[in-house]
């Protein structure tokens, strides 16, 4: 049951990173400097074209863990 477990943890983690690689952020311009720090305005952007049944389906899913 305990192997069974870390299997299971380490196929979740696998699923994560996988679905975290579909995105990822576009700056809209260069970073400016403010107060030591570096603000930046983007966008978040999907690998995978919205026409893509792929695209439904992670969207459906990821909806059903937030509800």
């Amino acid at each position: 049951a305990n192997r069974d477990s870390l299997i299971s943890k380490l196929i979740d983690n696998v699923v994560y990173s996988l679905v975290a690689s579909l995105f990822y952020f576009k700056l809209d311009r260069d970073l400016d400097r403010y107060k030591g720090r570096f603000i930046g305005l983007g966008h978040i952007l999907y690998s995978i074209l919205v026409n893509n049944p792929a695209f439904l389906e992670l969207i459906e899913q990821l909806s059903a863990e937030l509800a």
